[in-house]
């Protein structure tokens, strides 16, 4: 193998590795702090959270528990749907819900974008 076609090969392995880690799946922890982020802008409108004050809660939502049951690659856009199994209180509410949530890949990590 001369030693241009071997730089050949080391450059298509790396692309290709660098290709791989751009297209991997986000992680049940990636997605927990993404779907916090986004809930956070929630917590932080002054209409919502004088409602929440006048349920007795701190926050109009809280994660208690968030569980990954699966994600596949969105054919149409960027990005990831996942599904989600997640324990949350609403308003002062504490409840369990299965949902989805779209991921798309930011500059600083994975970002939860509203329906």
């Amino acid at each position: 193998m001369t030693h241009a076609s071997r730089a050949r090969w080391i450059a298509l392995l790396a692309g290709a590795a660098l290709a791989s880690g751009c297209t991997r799946e986000p992680s049940e922890e990636e997605i927990r702090h993404a779907t916090e982020v986004m809930l956070t802008s929630a917590n932080a409108n002054p209409f919502t959270q004088w409602i929440a004050g006048l349920g007795g809660a701190d926050k109009v939502v809280e994660i208690h528990e968030l569980r990954k049951l699966g994600c596949k690659q969105v054919a149409h856009a960027s990005g990831y749907r996942c599904d989600i199994e997640l324990e949350v209180s609403t308003f002062g509410k504490r409840q369990k819900d299965r949902t989805s949530v779209r991921l798309v890949r930011g500059q600083e990590g994975w970002v939860a974008m509203p329906r």
